[in-house]
């Protein structure tokens, strides 16, 4: 009352800012918002694999066992993207429901290393374009790399498990492997009744 609440400016002090994305989750919106713009549809699989997926899948049968789980068919949890996608694929499939644009960002499951006790976690991209050769695969990751400015990439032939041997490429950025993108192997995909589908194009990227 001494100084005037006339002369007191009209202005409202700022609080400190809270809820603001970190680095990592500004990238994974960048990377959702790119395969969306895309025409490619998110889908969710659970995190859990059946005894055998990965091997259908032509992968390394290194899951790690669940000690409880509650049904035989989600005991193992999942090392690789690729064995939800193609189940998925497959599951449509059988709806008649051919040539799907799919994609997922979710978690895998490696083993732990010394000295750290617990699996090995990390989150992965993967898109499966029913249907469509290796190149449309590139053509995602091309997209890809402008959203998140890292163009310094270079395509290293290179075969990968449940991939086609010679239709399938390493990604680099900067000499570091972050993925590939190939082909499913017939291999892998011809039992999983996905004939119909025919060639699938694959792109798995690294977190």
């Amino acid at each position: 009352r001494v100084h005037g609440y006339g002369r007191i400016a009209r202005t409202v002090p700022r609080s400190g800012l809270t809820g603001a994305l970190n680095g990592h989750q500004m990238d994974r919106r960048r990377v959702r918002s790119a395969m969306l713009g895309l025409g490619l549809d998110e889908v969710m699989p659970l995190p859990f694999l059946a005894p055998g997926d990965l091997e259908r899948a032509g992968l390394v049968a290194d899951g790690i066992a669940v000690t409880n789980p509650l049904v035989a068919e989600e005991s193992v949890m999942r090392s690789s993207l690729l064995p939800g996608l193609l189940k998925t694929l497959a599951y449509n499939g059988s709806h008649r429901l051919y040539g799907l644009s799919l994609f997922e960002v979710g978690h895998v499951y490696r083993r732990p290393t010394e000295p750290q006790p617990l699996p090995d976690e990390r989150e992965y991209l993967a898109v499966a374009l029913a249907g469509r050769e290796a190149g449309a695969a590139v053509e995602v990751w091309s997209v890809l790399a402008d959203a998140l400015a890292t163009r310094d990439y270079t395509l290293v032939a290179e075969p990968a498990p449940g991939l086609h041997a010679t239709r399938t490429a390493r990604i680099e950025l900067a000499s570091t492997p972050v993925g590939y993108v190939g082909v499913v192997d017939p291999s892998v995909w011809g039992p999983l009744d996905l004939e119909l589908i025919g060639r699938m194009a694959r792109l798995g990227l690294d977190e």
